[in-house]
């Protein structure tokens, strides 16, 4: 069996791929190859060397500064931009951002990769560029690679034209390979892989063609972690540690969806899983039957809707739903997503927090008292309405249900503490 590794594109964001990997490494899944694009392909490199203390350093010790020569506190408008198809609009009419000098960046490359560590590993590396003028993809391997060019090709993969120079290479100009492949699993797939594992640093993978199949393990994080070009430490910390859980959740060593969660014993909330799973059900059901369409209109379960928002591609298990409600109950309360929770002690925390007396909180009576109060505010007044009325009040059925992440986040924690929803 071959197994192989892909790691997409994205910039700043390719600190995720460095936790991706410690968490690889951790749980020992061994590849016999790697393959990149742009930032990717600088990873895809480190890794195909071995080097994971090499990639910590330099992931520590990188900023605009160190990429780009350039004013960081000028170019800080350039941070929010989502993809490098978005900041062409921008460089249009910012004529002194184009081409910018990328030899920080070459230097850091050239310093961090051994290539004659490289060829002796005996890894597949692999890297997506595309040639400038002719806009022609480049899948290119190591072992075609002339001798002393690989740390070259990385930088040419990573060349995010207009921004950045395109990168010589002999007679030929090259540009970021993300404008053809951003996630070159074919490359892997071309190579006679027949596990891969894809890292992809966005919520919407590349190649939704592969990603019911069999052969793939597809791990990207749920929203968008940051601008592509911003590279302040504390977010890129913060990447990585999401990269780090969702890969530890993908090989099933934590769980959770959106959150991350430390595994218990699924026997533990099995009856009030149960009773959770109903009330929704039965919430969503009313809540149907209690509003008028017009012919034709589609009517979507509000609760349901919300718990598999962040699932669109596949159907949850019971044990799921009982974390999506957590999960969305954590989410609208304020809990940070990079962290890992005891469920036990997360459950606790918000109970205490609704079971606080305060005048703002009272059991809602009338639809137009929901408007008044903030998620937190909210949840709390639905569970004590719950709890008190022992379900959600007919009259208020559908002034709940535009509220649907609310609804789900009280109910599930009416049926957190035993009671009944």
């Amino acid at each position: 069996m071959k197994r192989a590794l892909v790691l997409s594109g994205g910039g700043a964001r390719g600190a995720y791929e460095l936790g991706a990997w410690q968490a690889l490494d951790e749980i020992g899944i061994a590849f016999h190859a790697v393959y990149g694009t742009s930032i990717g392909a600088i990873n895809a490199g480190l890794f195909a060397q071995g080097d994971l203390q090499k990639a910590k350093a330099l992931w520590s010790d990188i900023s605009m500064k160190k990429i780009v020569a350039t004013n960081e506190e000028e170019f800080s408008i350039d941070f929010n931009f989502s993809s490098k198809h978005d900041i062409l609009p921008f460089l249009l009419d910012n004529l002194n951002h184009l081409r910018m000098d990328i030899t920080p960046l070459e230097t850091k490359v050239h310093d961090n990769i051994d290539e004659g560590r490289l060829r002796a590993s005996g890894m597949t590396l692999g890297i997506m560029a595309v040639t400038l003028p002719q806009f022609t993809p480049v899948p290119m391997r190591l072992s075609d690679m002339a001798e002393g060019s690989a740390a070259d090709w990385l930088i040419a993969s990573a060349s995010c034209y207009p921004i950045f120079q395109p990168k010589w290479i002999g007679r030929q100009r090259y540009i970021d390979g993300g404008y053809f492949d951003n996630l070159p699993l074919d490359m892997a797939i071309e190579d006679g892989a027949d596990e891969i594992v894809a890292i992809d640093i966005h919520p919407v993978p590349a190649h939704a063609e592969y990603a019911q199949m069999p052969f793939l393990k597809l791990i990207h994080p749920r929203k968008t972690l940051s601008g592509f070009l911003n590279f302040k430490q504390e977010l890129l910390d913060r990447m990585r540690r999401m990269g780090y859980y969702d890969t530890m959740k993908a090989y099933d060593r934590l769980e959770g969806i959106r959150y991350t969660f430390q595994r218990e014993d699924a026997l533990k909330t099995a009856l009030p899983a149960e009773r959770y799973l109903r009330a929704v059900a039965r919430f969503d059901a009313e809540s149907i039957k209690r509003r008028v369409f017009h012919a034709g209109q589609v009517q979507r379960a509000p609760l349901i809707t919300a718990l598999c928002q962040e699932t669109p591609e596949r159907a949850l298990t019971r044990r799921e739903v009982w974390l999506r409600g957590m999960e969305l109950c954590a989410e609208r309360m304020g809990f940070r997503e990079d962290a890992i929770y005891l469920p036990e002690e997360l459950t606790r925390r918000m109970l205490n927090y609704v079971r606080q007396t305060s005048p703002d909180v009272s059991p809602i009576v009338a639809p137009e008292a929901l408007q008044a109060l903030g998620s937190r505010a909210l949840i709390r007044a639905m569970a004590r309405t719950i709890s008190e009325r022992g379900s959600i009040p007919p009259e208020l059925v559908n002034a709940f249900a535009a509220y649907p992440e609310e609804t789900a986040a009280a109910l599930w924690l009416c049926c957190a503490e035993g009671k009944s929803a």
